[in-house]
């Protein structure tokens, strides 16, 4: 049996199949007029280390939201002041549908709404808008009140599955203010149960006024291609019509075990490091990483070594047949060259995830010819189910051998 599929492996090099790769993304973006940068945890170097805060059992769960589970609005006060756009605020509008605004709601002057209870509609295309927008007509295109940070903002519906946290940790100066939308489902939902939702948190950083956001499980089913990973989503910084910092609009670019940080041009301070807690189990399907932007200067130093799992050798380029072959060989006690990779079988520590065992594509608990048949089956476009809280193959991720 090993023969025959090592004969395959063999017989699909020699096949050349098109591929569009999702993985060719810059990391940095800025500054722009906005005066903000972003750096992503793409490689390559420099990026930032997602590091997950997981407040579900520590933090406040939010009940109550002023408009209703659905398109609801929460009015927090701030732990310290947070400078935002060269304002400094002392409490932020969380809302159900991904955002936080610094702007308090003036007089209502259309049925008692709020703008940020919108959930960016777009009456033309259902896909929101991109940054920068200005919010003149909030009550009629759903954009929440600027200045705000756009992490995942959508129609999502904590009222359908799904909760949203908040919680300050450290200590003065610093501290972080975290809010959490924990497997929160999309306002179209299927069975709308838990599983089926997004999630993803925002820290705001005392001190050097950094923004971080962070996206654990960005997947709702497979029957939402026009949702999941920010599909019809937007996400950045937005400060008016003409001023903003975007990071993605209407794409698939807001993959899972993923992260951004947001930086003042000229930070006072540093950002404090994080403490990891174990990240939410992510939904299988496939992967999506963010859109190319242009360069700038980096504002961390990740730990550990960035990879696309399934990429069995580092060659950094989207696992394909070579990588089938090389975890066939290993299987059948061949040498089995992995580069600069881990040698295969080594246990690694995945960042947003798990101990996982490096070349066992699916999880499974060893390396064996399936893991080989599934790098094949991905490599021309077929579908490969994935043990729960395992990464998806090509999936960019970070790894630290134990």
């Amino acid at each position: 049996m090993r023969a025959s599929a090592i004969s395959l492996a063999v017989v699909a090099i020699a096949i050349t199949v098109a591929w569009t790769s999702l993985n060719a993304s810059a990391d940095i973006s800025g500054p722009d007029p906005s005066g903000y940068t972003w750096t992503d945890s793409t490689a390559p170097a420099p990026f930032v280390t997602p590091n997950w805060i997981d407040i579900t059992t520590t933090g406040t769960a939010i009940t109550g939201w002023d408009g209703g589970d659905d398109d609801g609005v929460w009015a927090q006060p701030l732990p310290f002041g947070f400078n935002f756009f060269g304002d400094t605020y002392d409490a932020v509008q969380i809302s159900t549908n991904g955002f936080i605004s610094f702007a308090v709601p003036g007089p209502n002057p259309w049925m008692g709404w709020d703008c940020n209870r919108g959930y960016n509609w777009d009456d033309i295309t259902n896909l929101g808008f991109p940054i920068p927008h200005g919010d003149a007509d909030c009550y009629d295109d759903g954009w929440g009140l600027n200045p705000l940070i756009a992490a995942f903002f959508d129609d999502l519906d904590p009222g359908k599955c799904g909760n949203v946290y908040y919680s300050t940790t450290g200590s003065a100066p610093n501290r972080m203010f975290v809010v959490q939308w924990d497997d929160v489902c999309h306002h179209n939902c299927d069975a709308c149960a838990a599983g089926e939702g997004v999630t993803f948190e925002v820290i705001l950083y005392e001190g050097s006024n950094d923004i971080k956001i962070q996206y654990a499980d960005t997947f709702f089913s497979q029957t939402m291609p026009l949702e999941n990973y920010g599909a019809s989503a937007t996400s950045g910084l937005s400060f008016d019509a003409t001023t903003g910092l975007p990071f993605s609009h209407a794409q698939q670019a807001l993959a899972s075990h993923f992260a951004v940080l947001y930086s003042p041009a000229s930070a006072p301070t540093s950002t404090p490091t994080e403490s990891p807690t174990e990240a939410p189990t992510a939904s299988p399907t496939a992967t999506a990483t963010p859109t190319a932007s242009p360069t700038a200067t980096p504002s961390a130093t990740p730990a550990g070594q960035t990879v696309l799992w399934g990429d069995a050798n580092c060659s950094d380029a989207p696992p394909d047949p070579v990588d089938s072959l090389i975890t066939l060989r290993h299987d059948a006690g061949l040498t089995a060259n992995t580069g600069d990779c881990p040698a295969l079988g080594t246990t690694v520590d995945v960042a947003f995830a798990s101990l996982h065992v490096w070349g066992d594509i699916d999880c499974s608990g060893g390396v064996d010819p399936v893991d080989s048949l599934k790098l094949l089956r991905s490599d021309v476009g077929l579908d490969v189910t994935q043990e729960t809280d395992c990464p998806e193959i090509g999936q960019q991720v970070q790894i630290t051998p134990q």
